[in-house]
């Protein structure tokens, strides 16, 4: 069920659609100053080492997988529950499709967490009878060095020159690199028009150099049948 924002202030963000497929867009301060200062008040002295999923198996801990910290963010926020009405407009408040229980994630000096899909395989999806159809990742807080967001599947579908505030430009490896910068975020689709897992969605939290980052997920998920299995 999506969120009822009525109550909500009015907001305008700039989108840079930065690839069609999958289709990815990329928000200009999606999140306002005092929203973002709520949520790092909100969070502080909360969070909690963050597990991973592999397969069916839930609440792995590994380092070297990922590192970092999370917490919860419930329906009595009204804030949180603003942002995520927002974020249920900008997908047109499909009825089939609602907002999971959002998280906020931080990584300190080398927190990463490695290559990983947010959707489920499809194995998986069609067993439990949903999948997590898009993500948005938005940025509370930015690292001095280090902590972008890598998908090495995707080449955006803009003048890297004159979005070098978005993307790392001098990236020479495959894909994107996306600069975590403050307030913005990043809108992608995880499932492809059968609506089964994007791979071209793999991507990684990479390792924070200095500083801290910090940052929303706010997932939709898309429930009942998806596909023929």
């Amino acid at each position: 069920m999506w969120i009822d924002g009525d109550a909500c202030p009015a907001h305008t963000y700039e989108t840079v659609v930065v690839s069609i497929d999958p289709l990815m867009i990329y928000l200009r301060d999606f999140i306002t100053t005092s929203e973002r200062q709520h949520l790092l008040n909100a969070s502080r002295g909360r969070f909690q080492r963050a597990d991973f999923s592999r397969g069916y198996e839930k609440e792995n801990f590994d380092n070297d997988i990922r590192d970092a910290s999370l917490v919860d963010i419930g329906d009595e926020d009204s804030v949180m529950n603003c942002i995520r009405q927002r974020a249920a407009r900008f997908q047109g408040n499909c009825l089939d499709t609602r907002i999971e229980k959002t998280t906020i994630q931080t990584y300190a000096k080398n927190g990463h967490f490695t290559y990983h899909f947010d959707a489920f395989f499809d194995d998986i999806a069609a067993d439990i009878n949903g999948n997590r159809i898009s993500t948005f990742m938005l940025y509370l807080e930015a690292p001095e060095v280090g902590g972008g967001t890598s998908f090495p599947r995707i080449a955006v579908n803009i003048d890297p020159q004159d979005k070098c505030d978005i993307i790392e430009c001098h990236h020479t490896g495959n894909g994107t690199v996306f600069w975590p910068s403050i307030g913005n975020g990043i809108f992608w689709m995880n499932l492809n028009k059968e609506r089964r897992l994007h791979h071209d969605t793999w991507h990684a939290g990479l390792p924070v150099l200095s500083g801290v980052k910090t940052i929303v997920n706010i997932w939709s998920w898309s429930e009942g049948a998806l596909f023929e299995k």
